[in-house]
């Protein structure tokens, strides 16, 4: 057999039998890891728990964290998601605070990162509400928000927030920033930490 083909962004292209006999298309995205190509999000992956060992063979258990976004502009939740992708992450995004609170609890993602201003609720007392309950209490929550006026950052700390980012976002503290919090162990998984 030989090597598989290449998609669009060079990597390879795996395909396996879904549910149902659909195929579904899986993406070799980072060494041990597999991105499913799903419907609802073309040209982008859903990541998942998955089983390869390092020759692409069935092998161990790999966790990836689960981060929820939860920003309502649409533009900047695919930004946020992409990034979060590339550094294998299971993505749940979320288009305002309500939606955001309710997928937390059901969730529990391993980082949570939250707009300020929000429809509804805004990201200040979505941030409070978290942390109040003590089933959210201890996921980190990082603001990622185009708030950057004096005393922003301040109001969000005095909610709860772990961590505060401006947009547009420096890729490289968006990263630092999300491996300090991942690097905790937490995978956002039931029973995964």
């Amino acid at each position: 057999m030989g090597a598989p083909p290449l998609g669009d962004s060079g990597l390879p292209i795996f395909l396996i039998a879904g549910e149902k006999a659909a195929m579904r298309e899986l993406t070799l995205a980072i060494p041990g890891c597999l991105g499913q190509q799903t419907p609802d999000r073309p040209g982008g992956a859903r990541w998942q728990r998955v089983r390869l060992g390092s020759d692409g063979s069935e092998g161990g258990e790999i966790i990836l964290p689960r981060v929820l976004v939860v920003d309502d502009d649409s533009l900047s939740r695919e930004l946020v998601t992409e990034l979060l992708e590339k550094e294998g992450c299971q993505v749940l995004t979320a288009a305002s605070a309500e939606i955001g609170l309710r997928l937390a609890a059901a969730e529990r993602p391993a980082l949570i990162l939250m707009d300020l201003r929000l429809p509804g609720i805004t990201g200040e007392g979505a941030i409070r509400k978290l942390k109040a309950d003590a089933a959210t209490a201890g996921i980190p929550v990082v603001v990622v928000t185009a708030a950057a006026m004096p005393g922003n950052d301040e109001e969000a700390r005095d909610s709860g927030c772990d961590a505060y980012l401006t947009k547009p976002l420096d890729v490289e503290l968006f990263r630092g920033t999300l491996r300090r919090f991942l690097s905790r162990g937490g995978t956002g998984h039931p029973g995964g930490g």
